[in-house]
């Protein structure tokens, strides 16, 4: 007969139990953006080797900026990249060995989803861990009675003394919320209740005792033990983070884990539960008990286990506990993360659907499966030499990664998705746009491409449903275009899509929109405005247009010509912002270079013209990427003999897939230029054309369109580029669009113009990519310019002076003369978007639309004859500062039919140009010995004017939970190299309430103002010695009060009370507002440019 208390125990946990289920979310993806744990002892706290405890975190979306608390003290901040693993080392005091109540917990938020992965080793001990995110932590858990010295007589078939110290697996619960939460333990036939406050952490011994953990709110509860003996007589840790009771099932897949035997499988139930299947014939465990099972056969296959109710699984291995996924919790794609060279991934899919599994974009080819008897699945063992996603286009898996080192340890893969999608693994659900401007198929199709998308190809009965259920939704009568069509040779119907497959964890995947038309000749329109479709895919697209980043690519066109004897000299000059930027260079896919920078210095890297000079005519991999740790810009120079260029390399963020280039007539520029057609020689076909170099920005496959139209009619033709490759082909006098899966850069180019000195010199031009056309540009007024015109790249009218200078029905090739360049900077509109050039013998220049204009610029001269065409508003033009001092000039002159003004500088060396309250356009040229000049836009460096300077980081506030004195606050924020608040001026106050008011607390926080003993004057604390007097003040009503009150100052958090400050004993205990101050590039020392390196290549 039970006992009344266990009859009571059972009663309540099965109605806390069924409100846990009601109340709280299935969800198991194991991605968000809070999440919380704890590093238990690995063998001993007083083993003597070192631990290593490290998180690997991965950002699901581009920009996510991440935070690592331990203790509930910021040890590491960062912006992090897509896709790409970071790994945070952890303070060696970070290990958790006493029993009891703990703040030693590590906290991770970031402001886009990313998934956490724990890894903690001390000599051979080894364990990895992924961190679930708070929305899959639960109010309720039961923990077997793991009887660990019968658990290892067991495994070892004889009895073994076990020290009191580790006879027990450990619990380690923690509060992941803010506030305060109550935890009732359950062990018969006591419960005991605790209290955790926010991250707080509780750690207790199971001894061998039935457990049941449930909470007020959720909680995190680990299961651990540090010295699990193994079979080589040595031990190790043991780390499981558990599901909550809510997420129990009754059928799993235990996987079978290599080189390890001795399985034994815990059974838990909190009804009486049936069990079978595998290596168990049939066995019952009795409600509130647990049971440890046998798996003999576990090491030669993974075994498919059934539960006549739900319940809780632990399959244990001498040194590995794992909680098998139960069917229920089956994913459709995994992020299989991997710390060490010796990695597997262990993947069970149903045997009828197998061999459709992905890893990354390629199709898993093996044939290694093995059915998993009395089960619909199979499984196979994959090996993995980098961090992968694996993924299922059509029904859930389950995925598991197992490492080596003298032992196996892991677990399952971090899921991503529950739901199965064709395209990839879905972070963000598909969605559907219909446009409005009627078109043809062929058009639709490459619409849909240009803004990322697709047409919309339905291949099963639930896709059709889908869309059918938004047209139906919206009311429509027309007909729609979708992707599928006929072969023109067999007249098969099949479906048109992009050539390879989306990128993995990308933020725009699974977006699958219907295109319109159905009859050509009827025009029937599609839906919704096509203003706003564009609209939305160009804020989708980001239009930042900083040419600061951390990664680049480019390639070295031929300079005249490559057989010239004269020796080429291409170089990069790579400046850094930040101290400690580590910089690589890598060409032809390999590693050539590798150095680390300091803020404000420049290095010129050479490279041998033998190995990256490109005149051939074809796919190829000899191009140039520079990769950084910190943010850097990347100058292009190519200099042979008097030919001379330069260029702007964009970072890859400003790179697009969708690129147009007007044909420019090399012998109709020639025949104007001299007058004289007859003496061309138009046979010598590898000069009487530019040339377009088309790079692949991405380590994937690119599918690229190319588009020509000229007067024998249009043509279009796919070129296929692999990872990081590049092609090169004559434009052939012809217009050029370029569509493209994936980024990619463009170079116009061409090797040999001539020049009035009946000489010849190379033009390339980094192509701008459609999304940062304009319809206002102000073309500067270059010096020693004789004979220039323009081209637009749009059949667009072109206004100069309130006169036509391009009309509609032009020619889009044609070139435009523009001899009022010669008196001054002109000021153009075009009647819509477009990109215009400037062209003159020897200079291709890409103008800066109007839209572009920044606050401030980097100007790199090379040569003692360095010009800057600066263009500034009129009203503003004599604010302009280079570096730290007013540009002081009397030259500026206005532009005609515009509000702006111009003027030419003269320098050398290094500066910023900048402009505190309005943005400006900056253009820097330089000379050949022939007089004529080469140049380019100046790098951008920040959109935004600033008063203070041109900013590189803005100011950045924190405070804590914790309360402390004002004299703690001061050096807590030093401690995390910020300080507290000093709101010296009225800008400096509003930056500040702009934090409070999102920081959604009230009360009072400490600032940096305090009052001298002696004099009782108040004065700004700054830093331990820096004092600084005060000029601008927030007092409350009644404030500051007496001296001998109050000697220390705090403001208010709310808004109605104006953000004001109070005067405060300093020995109250209030939370700090700690402020770290931002970085200005115009206030950095920037080297001269004589810090060179040569790239010695085989």
């Amino acid at each position: 007969m039970r006992s009344p208390t266990k009859i009571r125990m059972e009663i309540m946990l099965t109605f806390l139990l069924i409100t846990a289920m009601i109340g709280q979310g299935q969800s198991w993806n194991n991605y968000g953006v809070s999440f919380i744990t704890v590093f238990p002892e690995n063998i001993a706290f007083y083993y003597a080797r070192t631990p290593a405890n490290a998180l690997n975190i991965t950002a699901l979306f581009p920009g996510t900026k991440v935070e690592v608390f331990v203790s509930e003290v910021l040890t590491y901040t960062d912006t992090l990249p897509a896709g790409k693993p970071v790994t945070v080392t952890l303070p060696l005091d970070t290990e958790e060995y006493r029993l009891g109540f703990t703040f030693r917990t590590v906290r991770v938020s970031s402001t886009e989803f990313i998934v956490v992965q724990s890894i903690s080793k001390k000599g051979d001990s080894v364990q990895t861990n992924v961190v679930h995110p708070l929305k899959n932590h639960g109010t309720l858990y039961t923990i077997p009675s793991l009887n660990y010295s019968h658990m290892i007589n067991t495994f070892y078939q004889s009895a073994r003394s076990v020290s009191k110290r580790n006879s027990s697996f450990r619990l380690v619960i923690i509060n992941g919320e803010y506030w305060t939460n109550y935890v009732t333990i359950v062990k018969l036939p006591r419960n005991d209740t605790y209290t955790l406050y926010a991250y707080e952490a509780l750690q207790l011994q199971t001894d061998g005792t039935e457990t049941a953990v449930y909470s007020y709110y959720r909680v995190a509860v680990i299961l651990t033990h540090p010295c699990v003996e193994t079979e080589k007589c040595r031990c190790n840790m043991l780390l499981n983070q558990l599901y909550p009771d809510t997420l129990q099932d009754s059928r799993f897949v235990v996987p079978s884990i290599l080189n390890t035997s001795n399985f034994w499988l815990h059974v838990t139930s909190s009804v009486k539960t049936n069990v079978s299947g595998g290596d168990i014939e049939l066995s019952t465990v009795d409600a509130y008990s647990s049971k440890l099972l046998s798996l003999p056969s576990l090491e030669f296959g993974s075994q498919f286990i059934n539960t006549s109710f739900p319940a809780s699984l632990q399959l244990f291995g001498p040194g590995i506990i794992i909680e098998p996924i139960s069917q229920y919790m089956f994913s459709a794609c995994y992020l299989a993360l991997i710390s060490s060279t010796d990695a597997k991934a262990l993947i069970i899919a149903e045997t009828n659907s197998r061999d459709s599994v992905y890893i990354d974009g390629d199709l898993l080819l093996s044939t290694a499966w093995s059915t998993i008897a009395n089960s619909v699945y199979s499984s196979v063992l994959v090996p993995l030499d980098d961090t992968r996603v694996i993924w299922h286009p059509s029904t859930k898996i389950a995925v598991y990664v197992f490492e080596k080192s003298t032992h196996v340890y892991g677990g399952p893969a971090i899921a991503l998705s529950d739901k199965s999608d064709p395209l990839g693994c879905v972070l963000v659900p598909s969605k559907f746009e219909i446009i409005v401007t009627p078109q043809t198929w062929p058009e639709s199709h490459q619409y849909c491409k240009l803004i990322s998308d697709e047409l919309f190809s339905p291949r099963n009965e639930a896709a059709h449903a889908e869309m059918a259920s938004i047209l139906s939704t919206d009311s429509m009568n027309e007909r729609f275009w979708i992707g599928v069509r006929r072969s023109l040779l067999n007249l098969d119907w099949y479906r048109q899509k992009e050539s390879g497959r989306p990128v993995i964890l990308k933020h725009q995947l699974g977006r699958t929109p219907v295109a319109a038309q159905i009859n050509c000749s009827e025009n029937h329109r599609v839906t919704t405005m096509l203003f706003l479709l564009l609209f939305m895919s160009l804020a989708c697209s980001g239009l930042s247009v900083q040419n600061y980043g951390k990664f680049f690519i480019t390639a070295f066109p031929e300079n005249i010509a490559y057989y010239h004897p004269q020796e080429s000299s291409n170089t990069l000059q790579i400046t850094a912002f930040y101290d400690d930027t580590h910089v690589s260079i890598t060409i032809n896919y390999t590693n050539a270079y590798n150095n680390k920078l300091q803020s404000g210095q420049t290095k010129i890297v050479h490279f041998h013209r033998a190995y990256n000079e490109q005149y051939q005519f074809t796919n190829y991999p000899l191009l140039v990427i520079v990769n950084s740790t910190e943010k850097i810009v990347v100058l292009w120079l190519s200099k042979r003999g008097d030919s001379v260029q330069s260029n702007v390399v964009q970072p890859f963020r400003n790179l697009r897939k969708w690129y147009s280039i007007p044909f420019i007539n090399y012998n109709q520029m020639m025949a104007s230029l001299y007058n004289m057609s007859d003496q061309l020689a138009p046979d010598n076909w590898r000069y009487n054309s530019f040339r377009l170099i088309v790079i692949n920005a991405e380590h994937t496959w690119n599918l690229i369109t190319i588009r020509s139209l000229s007067a024998d009619g249009q043509k279009v033709f796919n070129i296929t580029l692999g990872p990081y490759e590049l092609y090169q082909f004559q434009t052939n006098g012809s217009d050029i669009t370029l569509y493209s899966n994936a980024n990619m850069a463009v170079l116009l180019t061409h090797p040999c113009v001539e020049t009035t000195g009946c000489d010849c010199n190379m033009v390339v031009s980094h192509v701008l990519p459609q999304n940062l056309w304009g319809d206002t540009f102000v073309v500067p007024s270059v010096k020693n310019l004789n004979t220039t015109w323009l081209q637009v790249t749009n059949t667009a009218k072109v206004k100069l002076n309130d006169r036509n200078i391009k009309t509609q029905e032009s020619n889009s090739s044609e070139l435009i003369p523009f001899p009022e360049l010669k008196s001054a900077s002109q000021f153009i509109i075009a009647s819509n978007n477009v990109s215009i050039r400037l062209i003159s013998p020897g200079l291709i220049l890409e103008l800066i639309p109007e839209a572009m204009f920044a606050a401030c610029y980097l100007v790199q001269m090379n040569s003692t004859e360095g010009e800057a065409v600066i263009i500034a508003e009129t009203a503003s033009k004599d604010n302009v500062y280079m570096d730290s001092k007013l540009l002081q000039s009397t030259g500026w002159k206005p532009i005609p039919h515009s509000n702006y003004s111009s003027i030419s500088v003269s320098f050398t060396g290094v500066h910023v140009i900048w402009h505190p309250t309005s943005k400006i356009g900056v253009y820097r040229f330089e000379k050949m010995e022939s007089g004529i000049p080469y140049g380019s836009p100046a790098i951008i460096l920040n959109e935004d004017p600033d008063r203070d300077g041109c900013m590189a980081d803005s100011a950045q506030f924190k405070t804590t939970t914790d309360v402390m004195t004002w004299h703690q606050s001061h050096h807590y924020c030093l401690n995390i190299s910020y300080q507290l608040s000093t709101p010296i001026s009225e800008m400096a106050q509003k930056e500040m309430t702009n934090f409070l008011q999102n920081n959604g607390s009230r009360g009072y926080l400490w600032i940096g103002l305090r009052r001298n003993l002696f004099t009782s004057e108040w004065y700004w604390q700054k830093s331990n010695d820096s004092e600084y007097s005060v000029s601008y003040t927030k007092w409350a009503d009644g404030h500051p009060d007496k001296s001998w009150k109050a000697l220390c100052a705090a403001v208010s958090q709310d808004a109605n009370k104006e953000f004001s400050w109070k005067s405060v004993s300093c020995c109250t205990k209030l939370r700090p507002i700690c402020y770290k101050q931002g970085k200005y590039f115009s206030d950095m020392t920037f080297n001269t440019l004589y810090d060179h390196f040569s790239i010695t290549y085989p």
